[in-house]
C-alpha cells in the first residue's frame, strides 16, 4: 500500500483502519478484488554437462532445482473485518490482515541429480 506510515508485513497485509464494517443487513460498497494476497515466486535452475563415452554414445549429468532460493508461498490474508453475534453486535476479529499459513503449493527447495546414457 502507499499510504504513510503503513508497512506491508506478515501481521498485518492490508491496512485494516481503511475498511468499516457495514451497518446490520445492508450491502457494502467494496469493489472486487480490492485487496490482493501474496504472489508467488520460485526460481528453478537446471545445468547439463555431456561427457563423450565412446563414438555416438555419451553421458549426461544433470543437476536440476525447483525452488532454488527456498521461497515460501503464502497464503491469503484473513479478510473477515468483523462480524455480528446473535444480538446485532459488532464483534472485532483480531487475526485480520493477517497471514497465518503457507499454500499447500507451497513447496521446499528440491535438489535433483542424473545421469543419461544418450547413444
Amino acid at each position: 500500500s502507499s499510504q504513510s506510515g503503513f508497512h506491508r508485513s506478515l501481521n498485518q497485509w492490508f491496512d485494516v483502519t481503511r475498511f468499516k464494517l457495514q451497518g446490520l443487513n445492508l450491502l457494502g460498497n467494496e469493489q472486487r478484488n480490492q485487496v490482493y494476497g501474496p504472489g508467488t515466486q520460485a526460481l528453478g535452475f537446471s545445468l547439463f554437462k555431456a561427457f563423450p563415452i565412446y563414438e555416438e554414445a555419451k553421458l549426461q549429468f544433470r543437476a536440476e532445482s525447483f525452488n532454488l532460493l527456498n521461497t515460501p508461498t503464502f497464503a491469503n490474508p484473513n479478510e473477515t473485518i468483523n462480524a455480528y453475534d446473535a444480538n446485532g453486535v459488532a464483534v472485532p476479529n483480531v487475526g485480520v490482515g493477517q497471514i497465518g499459513s503457507t499454500t499447500a503449493a507451497s513447496s521446499p527447495r528440491q535438489l535433483q541429480f542424473a545421469l543419461k546414457l544418450i547413444f
